[in-house]
């Protein structure tokens, strides 16, 4: 179905018909909500019973199957969706060409994970769970690529399902072991079990036309031309996930587990919190693609609208979130993991600057030229991994946090400059200014209850943060000068 094309509806909103857009939001958000809540639960139950040398163990293993796992995003999500937004008849073929490579470098890379952690050191543990997260790793990919079925057939509500069981079943499971005093090897291969059961799930729920042909026999041949023709955003994904988790690793080498163990806390906290620009991209993607190619102007609208609420959101977290750092650290993983709180301070003021560098980065993909992200974003990993080899012996984990601020300022700054060149001027960057009225009252609002039990000044800054939006938004919407700007920068004319 076309919705992009200039008879669409007038009903329709950004490429999608009116009501789906919502329809994908609130239950894409549901899911990643649900997914947050559960996700602190475990990271929680993890820290607490753990401690913070074994959880360095988990981090390690997390962070090399998840770098190593990049060769599997061959062809990935982002690349299928637009593919079929562009030509749904070739969907099933190279989604099955996809799915079969999956499956074979999955393989690969439990090899390979585990190869590196008997390089690494420390003993039988650190390896099973390399290897058991990797296997993971590998399922969740597989998952990845099956939902793009329901992506591309506008059923967002069952993906969102499928994802917060996977969550909700996988923390049930993994807590329950930890609880019982399993430990972390078991509990790894119950979060395995969990994922491995949903791949018949899903294919099941899968509309018949959306299930990948896995024609082994042609899938070769099938895959080196979607190797090819997606290779701008295999490269661009593989060095996103680079970006992420090779700080972790630098730290392993250098610091030992412990240290690591404190980082990976510290960024499993920010990478939960990544759930929100998640909701928004998700439920987005697919117009995002098919205005790109036929309406340049909606497809800047919708950029611009999108990062702009992304940036509205992130800097107040960020600044009322820095003041309860240490006690979200203690509350959340237990007091080995106080240490911790320095570097996770740091992180939550790389939101600001990440939540709409998901939007820029995936618009820069589809509206300008991959190969240009590739490039920019290939001298942002090199120069994030040398720099956290000369900085983190010398700095710790606090000096790790500074890179990744620094890499996602400069990812955003460059994925804006891609769109510019290509006559996409971001205009979303105005909105720096109500978002810092929102976090200055936010964050008045945290600041005097910082050292009262947690609940309190959490509760605090959300109603007060939910007040002062409705007030802005009120008064955006109802004067002259509001409305204006509302134009002025994203071309939207509220009603």
């Amino acid at each position: 179905m076309t919705t992009s094309s200039p008879q669409a509806p007038a009903a329709a909103v950004h490429g999608l018909p009116a009501g789906v857009l919502r329809r994908n939001l609130s239950s894409v958000a549901a899911s990643y909500g649900v997914g947050a809540v559960v996700g602190f639960a475990t990271q929680s139950v993890l820290g607490h019973r753990l401690g913070s040398t074994t959880y360095g163990v988990y981090a390690t293993a997390l962070a090399l199957a998840t770098t190593l796992s990049v060769v599997q995003e061959v062809a990935g999500p982002a690349w299928l969706v637009r593919m079929a937004a562009q030509d749904p008849a070739r969907y099933r073929d190279l989604a099955g060409a996809v799915l079969a490579f999956r499956l074979v470098a999955g393989v690969a890379v439990v090899a390979a994970a585990t190869a590196v952690a008997v390089a690494l050191g420390g003993g039988a543990e650190p390896v099973a769970v390399a290897a058991l997260v990797a296997v993971v790793t590998g399922v969740n990919a597989v998952l990845r690529a099956l939902r793009t079925g329901f992506q591309v057939a506008e059923r967002m509500p069952v993906a969102a399902a499928l994802t917060t069981a996977n969550a909700v079943v996988t923390a049930a499971v993994m807590i329950g072991l930890v609880l019982a005093g399993a430990g972390l090897v078991v509990a790894v291969v119950g979060s395995a079990v969990v994922s491995l059961a949903l791949v018949p799930v899903s294919w099941r729920l899968l509309p018949a036309q959306m299930r990948p042909r896995l024609a082994l026999v042609g899938a070769p041949r099938a895959l080196s031309t979607a190797a090819l023709t997606s290779m701008p955003f295999t490269v661009v994904a593989t060095l996103e996930t680079v970006l992420s988790y090779a700080d972790t690793i630098v730290i392993r080498a250098f610091l030992g587990p412990t240290q690591t163990g404190l980082y990976g806390a510290a960024f499993r906290l920010v990478t939960v919190l990544q759930w929100v620009p998640s909701i928004v991209l998700d439920s987005v993607m697919r117009a995002m693609s098919s205005l790109a190619v036929n309406d340049r102007e909606r497809f800047r609208v919708l950029v611009d609208r999108s990062a702009a609420g992304l940036l509205l959101v992130g800097l107040p977290i960020a600044a009322a979130g820095s003041l309860l750092a240490r006690p979200v650290m203690l509350l959340v993983f237990g007091s080995d993991f106080g240490d911790g709180a320095d570097a996770f301070r740091v992180l939550l003021w790389s939101l600001p600057l990440s939540y709409p560098a998901w939007i820029a980065s995936e618009a820069a993909l589809v509206g300008a030229r991959p190969a240009a992200v590739g490039r920019l974003l290939a001298g942002v990993v090199a120069a994030n991994i040398a720099v956290n080899i000369a900085v983190v012996p010398h700095f710790g984990i606090v000096g790790s946090a500074w890179i990744t601020l620094g890499s996602e300022l400069a990812m955003l700054v460059a994925a804006s400059a891609v769109l510019h060149r290509h006559g996409i001027t971001p205009r979303w960057v105005v909105a720096i200014v109500p978002a810092a009225v929102l976090a200055a009252v936010t964050t008045a609002a945290v600041a005097p209850l910082a050292s009262a039990p947690l609940g309190v000044p959490i509760a605090v800054g959300v109603a007060t943060y939910a007040a002062a939006v409705l007030v802005m938004w009120a008064a955006l919407r109802t004067t002259a000068a509001g409305r204006a700007l509302l134009v002025r920068t994203t071309g939207w004319q509220p009603r």
